[in-house]
């Protein structure tokens, strides 16, 4: 699985990674002359002879980052023309940044939703755009095309789209396991899973941790993705389940 830390090459001329990999000597070893930051709050790294732009948004699925498509597509696409060389990121690299570089995939590449979602995670399979950018994305393709390729359909964790529908058969099928092998205790907080996943999305890491007092509870790089407060330690996330990535 690609490191948080890693730069991933999506084409010739597009990258896509998290803040923590945005170093001057990776930016020159890859020749990258234009840096999109898609973040509020992480400061953009400044080096001389690479211009920086500023996506303003955060990574929750109310987020309006759908206004930002068609100007950073477009940056992209421009970028590309002269030569250049762009990396896209956000704090982790995992939400924010994907879902721009599926739309440039889309609109200038003119590939669907499902196979720009495919091409960028064949590169960093560690993409996990939220729903609510999800949603958005899925608009975008009904504009671009007149036709999606992507649904929202219903799961443990609220609706998601199609794409993660395996995933979520995983999980449920975990859930059903440990259900039948729960103790009394283990039933009681896993009802609470069960009836409180959905609130993840609108939740910090810590905020979700503290509410449910789950100790250690691990949701993967799944539900809980480009995260403001990134200095949750791993260790105080597993469950009476496991959800495989």
């Amino acid at each position: 699985m690609a490191s948080r830390s890693s730069i991933a090459k999506i084409t010739d001329h597009l990258y896509l990674c998290g803040a923590s990999a945005i170093t001057h000597q990776r930016l020159v070893r890859h020749g990258i002359t234009h840096i999109i930051n898609s973040t509020n709050d992480v400061p953009t790294i400044q080096v001389p002879g690479i211009q920086s732009i500023r996506v303003h948004v955060d990574d929750h699925p109310r987020a309006r980052l759908d206004v930002h498509f068609d100007r950073v597509a477009d940056e992209i696409s421009h970028i590309a023309s002269i030569g250049g060389k762009v990396v896209v990121h956000c704090a982790v690299g995992v939400s924010r940044s994907a879902t721009l570089c599926i739309v440039y995939l889309m609109k200038q590449h003119k590939m669907t939703l499902v196979m720009a979602h495919d091409y960028v995670r064949g590169r960093r399979p560690i993409i996990r755009p939220n729903c609510g950018f999800w949603k958005q994305l899925i608009d975008y393709e009904r504009k671009l095309f007149g036709r999606t390729t992507v649904k929202m359909i219903n799961s443990v964790a609220g609706p998601i789209p199609d794409v993660y529908k395996e995933f979520f058969q995983d999980v449920e099928e975990d859930i059903a396991l440990a259900d039948a092998s729960a103790t009394t205790d283990e039933n009681i907080r896993l009802s609470q899973i069960h009836q409180n996943i959905e609130p993840f999305y609108d939740m910090s890491v810590s905020q979700a941790v503290d509410y449910y007092h789950l100790g250690t509870f691990d949701l993967g790089d799944f539900l809980l993705t480009d995260f403001k407060d990134e200095n949750v330690e791993p260790e105080r996330f597993t469950a009476p389940f496991k959800m495989r990535i």
